[in-house]
């Protein structure tokens, strides 16, 4: 049994801008403005030198990166590069900052001393600063446009779900007469008892499966693909069904979800299936009304609802 309506592709097109805890880190680690020097040419050491001329080309690349994205029209041909070159530097950190080369050992330089206990922490924070930074401007500024689907979609529908599927012999549950299988794997307690207590128990379910790992809804690099949980058929009062998506989390508030790249990718997710008239939402185990449209859905028009004859 396919879903037609879930084949149709995307295309993400990025608007960013970035947020000031990468430039802070920047300033503490070459410990200068613009067009300042930590001391004289002729009395710089030579590593303080590389240092320097490290933080400048980062610096290069960071403002190049930070004005096109404040543009309002990106070119991700000088994007790309730019961030290659700061992830490519920023690797080099921690050889910028040997034993012997701080402030601590009479070096004159206003880099700040606490990066030599640690300089590797200190180059992990930057690149983790700067791919998080890129990554929340996508999520809050992605936007997608529906382009006609291909002949070959990329998917074989035969082997996301075959007849029979093996599975391992651990985290099974029976699925109810509407389930897909007769069997379902779950990978957390959440996702457990919403098919026990939600989905067996719901005689308005008309079918249900769980998208196979190899489902990936294409994001942009930084954010990650996307493989969501329940794909449902759901009649609402016996009459209309409800082609539904549903995201399984502890908590319904993205705030707090243990990890920010997921928020993020839900956040893409929204806006996403909105585009497509996909009935997209994030419940728990303990969400009463989960085939009820979610507070993203609001403002998709009628005509992008889905709904089957009454």
């Amino acid at each position: 049994m396919s879903t037609p309506s879930l084949t149709d592709l995307m295309t993400g097109r990025a608007r960013l801008g970035l947020t000031g805890m990468a430039a802070a880190l920047l300033v503490a680690g070459c410990g200068q403005q613009a067009g300042e020097t930590e001391t004289a040419a002729a009395e710089t050491p030579p590593i303080v030198q590389e240092r320097q001329e490290g933080y400048k080309a980062l610096g290069s690349s960071f403002k190049l990166i930070n004005d096109q994205l404040k543009s309002g029209a990106p070119d991700m041909a000088q994007i790309a590069p730019a961030a290659n070159r700061m992830n490519a530097l920023a690797q080099q950190i921690p050889n910028w900052f040997p034993a012997g080369s701080g402030p601590q050992d009479g070096v004159e330089t206003d880099a700040l001393e606490t990066i030599w206990t640690n300089p590797e922490g200190f180059a992990s924070l930057f690149i983790t600063e700067i791919n998080n930074a890129l990554a929340d401007h996508i999520a809050e500024r992605i936007e997608f446009e529906v382009t006609p689907a291909p002949t070959e979609w990329g998917y074989d529908l035969n082997d996301l779900f075959p007849a029979e599927k093996e599975f391992p012999q651990r985290e099974l549950i029976e699925a109810s007469p509407a389930g897909l299988y007769n069997k379902i794997q779950y990978d957390s307690d959440v996702e457990q008892r919403f098919v026990i207590h939600r989905l067996n128990q719901d005689d308005q379910v008309l079918f249900y499966f769980k998208f196979p790992p190899a489902f990936k809804i294409d994001f942009p690099r930084v954010i990650g693909n996307y493989n969501p949980d329940w794909g449902i058929a759901r009649y609402r009062d016996g009459k209309i069904l409800l082609e539904l998506v549903r995201e399984t989390k502890g908590r319904e508030e993205l705030q707090d979800l243990q990890f920010p790249h997921e928020a993020r990718k839900i956040r893409c997710a929204q806006k996403h299936f909105k585009n497509v008239g996909i009935d997209y939402r994030v419940v728990s185990d303990e969400t009463a009304d989960w085939w009820e449209h979610g507070p993203d859905q609001i403002g998709l028009p009628e005509s992008k609802r889905n709904s089957g004859p009454t």
